[in-house]
Protein backbone atom coordinates (compact mmCIF):
# COMPACT_ATOMS: atom_id res chain seq x y z
CA UNK A 1 0.00 0.00 0.00
CA UNK A 2 1.43 3.38 -1.01
CA UNK A 3 1.42 6.24 1.46
CA UNK A 4 0.33 9.60 0.09
CA UNK A 5 2.18 11.62 2.71
CA UNK A 6 4.98 13.91 1.63
CA UNK A 7 8.42 12.66 2.47
CA UNK A 8 11.84 13.22 1.00
CA UNK A 9 10.30 13.36 -2.43
CA UNK A 10 8.64 16.63 -1.50
CA UNK A 11 11.98 18.27 -0.72
CA UNK A 12 13.72 16.66 -3.68
CA UNK A 13 11.36 18.37 -6.11
CA UNK A 14 9.11 15.46 -7.08
CA UNK A 15 6.10 16.54 -9.14
CA UNK A 16 2.57 16.05 -7.89
CA UNK A 17 0.97 12.95 -9.24
CA UNK A 18 4.13 10.94 -9.83
CA UNK A 19 3.53 8.88 -6.69
CA UNK A 20 6.56 10.04 -4.74
CA UNK A 21 5.23 13.23 -3.22
CA UNK A 22 1.51 12.77 -3.63
CA UNK A 23 -0.53 15.94 -4.01
CA UNK A 24 1.88 18.01 -1.92
CA UNK A 25 4.57 19.95 -3.72
CA UNK A 26 7.04 22.27 -2.04
CA UNK A 27 7.26 25.80 -3.25
CA UNK A 28 10.52 27.47 -4.09
CA UNK A 29 10.43 29.29 -0.73
CA UNK A 30 10.52 26.00 1.17
CA UNK A 31 13.45 24.69 -0.84
CA UNK A 32 15.34 27.97 -0.54
CA UNK A 33 14.71 27.98 3.20
CA UNK A 34 15.98 24.41 3.52
CA UNK A 35 19.11 25.28 1.53
CA UNK A 36 19.70 28.37 3.68
CA UNK A 37 19.30 26.35 6.87
CA UNK A 38 21.69 23.69 5.56
CA UNK A 39 24.29 26.32 4.70
CA UNK A 40 23.98 28.06 8.07
CA UNK A 41 24.33 24.79 9.99
CA UNK A 42 27.31 23.75 7.86
CA UNK A 43 29.08 27.04 8.61
CA UNK A 44 28.29 26.69 12.32
CA UNK A 45 29.65 23.14 12.31
CA UNK A 46 32.85 24.23 10.53
CA UNK A 47 33.49 27.09 12.96
CA UNK A 48 32.85 24.79 15.94
CA UNK A 49 35.20 22.15 14.53
CA UNK A 50 37.97 24.68 13.94
CA UNK A 51 37.58 26.18 17.43
CA UNK A 52 37.67 22.70 18.97
CA UNK A 53 40.86 21.83 17.09
CA UNK A 54 42.56 25.04 18.28
CA UNK A 55 41.49 24.49 21.88
CA UNK A 56 42.59 20.83 21.85
CA UNK A 57 46.06 21.56 20.50
CA UNK A 58 46.48 24.48 22.92
CA UNK A 59 45.52 22.25 25.83
CA UNK A 60 47.90 19.50 24.70
CA UNK A 61 50.76 22.00 24.38
CA UNK A 62 50.15 23.38 27.87
CA UNK A 63 49.84 19.90 29.36
CA UNK A 64 53.18 18.95 27.80
CA UNK A 65 54.84 22.15 29.06
CA UNK A 66 53.53 21.43 32.57
CA UNK A 67 55.39 18.10 32.54
CA UNK A 68 58.64 20.04 32.83
CA UNK A 69 57.65 21.04 36.37
CA UNK A 70 57.86 17.43 37.53
CA UNK A 71 61.46 16.29 38.07
CA UNK A 72 60.74 12.59 37.50
CA UNK A 73 58.90 13.02 34.20
CA UNK A 74 60.69 11.35 31.32
CA UNK A 75 59.76 13.02 28.05
CA UNK A 76 61.27 12.13 24.71
CA UNK A 77 60.08 15.01 22.52
CA UNK A 78 59.76 18.76 22.86
CA UNK A 79 56.56 20.61 23.68
CA UNK A 80 56.21 21.73 20.06
CA UNK A 81 55.55 18.15 19.02
CA UNK A 82 52.31 18.20 21.03
CA UNK A 83 51.00 20.50 18.29
CA UNK A 84 53.25 19.57 15.37
CA UNK A 85 52.51 15.87 15.77
CA UNK A 86 49.03 16.46 14.36
CA UNK A 87 50.50 17.73 11.09
CA UNK A 88 53.44 15.32 10.61
CA UNK A 89 52.60 11.79 9.48
CA UNK A 90 54.11 8.93 11.45
CA UNK A 91 57.55 7.81 10.33
CA UNK A 92 58.26 4.16 10.97
CA UNK A 93 61.77 4.57 9.51
CA UNK A 94 62.80 6.41 12.66
CA UNK A 95 64.05 3.26 14.28
CA UNK A 96 61.08 2.76 16.56
CA UNK A 97 60.10 -0.66 15.16
CA UNK A 98 63.63 -1.88 15.70
CA UNK A 99 63.76 -0.28 19.15
CA UNK A 100 60.53 -1.98 20.16
CA UNK A 101 61.71 -5.37 18.95
CA UNK A 102 65.37 -5.06 19.91
CA UNK A 103 64.94 -7.02 23.10
CA UNK A 104 63.46 -9.93 21.19
CA UNK A 105 66.13 -9.82 18.50
CA UNK A 106 68.99 -10.02 20.99
CA UNK A 107 69.94 -13.46 22.30
CA UNK A 108 68.57 -14.13 25.79
CA UNK A 109 70.84 -13.40 28.73
CA UNK A 110 71.75 -15.94 31.39
CA UNK A 111 69.28 -14.36 33.82
CA UNK A 112 66.46 -14.63 31.28
CA UNK A 113 67.31 -18.26 30.63
CA UNK A 114 67.30 -18.97 34.36
CA UNK A 115 63.93 -17.23 34.71
CA UNK A 116 65.06 -14.49 37.06
CA UNK A 117 64.51 -10.85 36.16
Amino acid sequence: MHSRQPGLGALAGARPGDGAAGAHSPGPDLLNGAALLDTALSILFGVTLLASAVLLTTWLYRARKNLEAFPGAEVTMGAGWAVGGWFVPPRPARGRPYGAGRRRLAPPTEAELAGTP
